[in-house]
């Protein structure tokens, strides 16, 4: 006789063991409890340095408050100095301002001192001037023509003829030359001597030497317009002008 089966017993469900979690933080260790604020350093060190600003301030203040008269009166003779030294400030000042003034132009230092005016003469007169005298004897005027139709020139308004003498004063010889005499028109315009005249005039005036003690007898042309009004003749004692007269021819 068989014997039946034994009924096959059921496996009990066997527990998972818990499986290590990738992610987890490690233990953090303790934190350190913290210190009292009064027990901190820098408390302590913010203390002194309070204290000793404090002991400071009060030290000076003190110092202040004990000042004696003496010493008040000692200090007043400073404030008495104060305006003199503020004058001494003001003077270097006042200094520059005198150097910052505008500086004399020559046309200011004329006008203060003029230069004398320069004397006139008459025709026939003896004008010195410097080492030699002059003497114009004559002047001519509308001459149209100097020299003849074959040798000659015309004049592009008129010729004015001036006659006069030179005579040297001096110890040296001297030489007359055309820039010695000018006329001289209304609002002082000046003339000179036309450079080709020389040529048809008696007298060869161009370049004329003159020992001392000599005279010579000279003669210079003008070519001046038709309507000019002449008011005189300029004699001058070297070709630079540094001496002047004037001989009036009004």
């Amino acid at each position: 006789m068989t014997q039946p089966p034994y009924p096959q017993q059921p496996n009990p469900p066997q527990p998972n063991p818990p499986q290590p979690n990738p992610y987890a933080q490690p233990p953090q260790p303790p934190a350190k409890p913290k210190k009292a604020w009064y027990k901190r350093w820098w408390v302590w060190g913010l203390a002194a340095v309070v204290i000793i600003a404090i002991a400071v301030n009060g030290g000076n203040d003190g110092s202040s408050a004990d000042t004696s008269p003496d010493q008040v009166l000692a200090s007043e003779p400073a404030a008495d100095e104060a305006p003199a030294s503020e004058a001494a400030a003001e003077a270097p000042a006042s200094e520059a301002a005198a150097d910052e003034a505008p500086a004399e132009t020559t046309d200011d230092k004329a006008a203060a001192d003029p230069e004398p005016a320069e004397e006139t003469y008459k025709v026939g007169d003896k004008v010195p001037v410097g080492d030699v005298t002059y003497v114009v004897k004559e002047t001519e005027d509308g001459v149209k023509q100097l020299g003849d139709s074959t040798f000659g020139t015309k004049a592009q308004g008129q010729f004015v003829i001036v006659t006069f003498t030179m005579t040297n004063n001096g110890k040296d010889s001297v030489s007359f030359s055309n820039d010695m005499v000018k006329l001289i028109g209304t609002d002082d315009v000046e003339y000179s001597v036309d450079n080709e005249s020389w040529a048809y005039l008696d007298s060869d005036s161009l370049y004329e030497q003159i020992n001392p003690g000599n005279t010579a007898t000279l003669e210079v042309a003008f070519d001046v317009p038709k309507d000019a009004d002449l008011t005189g003749v300029q004699l001058a004692e070297g070709i630079f002008g540094l001496n002047t007269a004037m001989v009036s021819l009004s």
